[in-house]
């Protein structure tokens, strides 16, 4: 008589185990919200997280992202961040894009219609209201790898 084997699911949201594909891309997109100047592309984006592109674009993959979602979040998420280091949010100024329309593209795409410019949006209310990444383990992951990288860099420039 063959064994009866009882099998219990795990949401990953849940699980107290490490999602390495989702930690390993939330903290190549950390390079992005913090980097000091837009990254239009993959290659910048590579350039600023020290990977190759191929690299990116596995990793991306591995966490079950495509690699324009993570860059398009990213660099939102980027424009929404020094937006409230600076006071005032407007995408043009904080985003290397040149043509209002591309910008527009990127918002719709993205569930932001309307964002352009204005009062100053708080990072979480961009987080609800974004349709880029809408997995709360994937999101989770973002907070968590961000905040590592902030007490790491505040560390550092309170040794130095």
């Amino acid at each position: 008589m063959p064994r009866r084997v009882t099998v219990t699911y795990i949401d990953p949201v849940d699980s107290p185990y490490s999602n390495h594909a989702t930690e390993r891309w939330a903290t190549i997109l950390c390079c992005i919200v913090v980097s000091q100047a837009d990254t239009p592309t993959v290659s910048a984006w590579a350039r600023a997280s020290g990977l190759s592109v191929g690299a990116i674009r596995t990793w991306c993959r591995a966490a079950g992202v495509t690699v324009k979602t993570s860059l398009d979040f990213g660099r939102l998420f980027r424009a929404v961040a020094h937006a409230n280091n600076e006071g005032a949010w407007n995408v043009l100024e904080s985003m290397d894009i040149v043509d209002p329309r591309t910008v527009e593209r990127l918002l719709a795409r993205g569930g932001l219609t309307g964002l352009c410019e204005g009062p100053v949006i708080l990072p979480e209310l961009f987080i609800a209201r974004q349709n880029y990444i809408r997995s709360s383990r994937h999101l989770g992951a973002v907070k968590s790898a961000l905040e590592t990288r902030l007490r790491r860099e505040r560390n550092m420039r309170l040794t130095t």
